[in-house]
């Protein structure tokens, strides 16, 4: 929980500890489904962050025991991909989607939509950005988790996070928050080649 809550801040050091350390501690248990929740989160971070390939989270001889990590694989490959091959990354999107959308996987639909979002902020197209801020914004409401996110896609087109609903509470208050994503933003558009 304490990943989640970092990683919607932007803050990617104490996310990869807080999901290293749930990782130590599924596997000190034996526990596979924990074991590839924690890697599918580790995944995410690193297809965020760029800095190295999520698929090394990936661990293809575990039985799957949830479509959420296979689909989170997916996304966080797509992540990692954006600044390098916008079209792959359209593709495994276009994956993760369809196995989300075959199971019903609302919180699945949901990530691919702000995956979406990121990849149209990373490229400057405008409309398709708006239109997966719009799409989330009618799959979620205004509390938790997803009301962040939201506020994240509407930040990079051009709204101030302050703007949003007193629902979302910033650690460290809307303005680090806001300076987070946008560094983040302009660090991986800057690897776009």
């Amino acid at each position: 929980l304490l990943g989640d809550v970092y990683r919607c801040n932007a803050l990617w050091l104490p996310a990869r500890e807080n999901y290293l350390l749930g990782l130590r501690r599924a596997e000190e248990r034996k526990d596979s489904g924990l074991i590839q929740l924690f890697r599918s989160e580790l995944a995410l971070v690193d297809g965020w962050t760029g800095e190295s390939d999520p698929a090394k989270w990936d661990v293809p001889d575990l039985p799957r025991v949830g479509i959420w990590t296979e689909v989170s694989q997916l996304i966080a490959q797509a992540l990692f991909a954006s600044t390098r091959d916008e079209a792959q990354a359209t593709r495994l999107l276009d994956g993760a989607e369809a196995i989300a959308e075959n199971f019903g996987l609302h919180e699945g639909l949901s990530d691919v939509l702000i995956a979406r979002g990121f990849l149209a902020a990373l490229y400057g197209e405008d409309e398709r950005l708006l239109a997966a801020a719009a799409a989330l914004e009618e799959r979620v409401d205004h509390s938790g988790t997803y009301a962040s996110w939201l506020a994240v896609l509407q930040l990079w087109a051009g709204r101030d996070l302050d703007d949003r609903s007193t629902d979302v509470h910033w650690l460290g208050g809307p303005t680090a928050a806001a300076a987070g994503w946008t560094a983040l933003l302009s660090r991986r558009i800057a690897e776009i080649h």
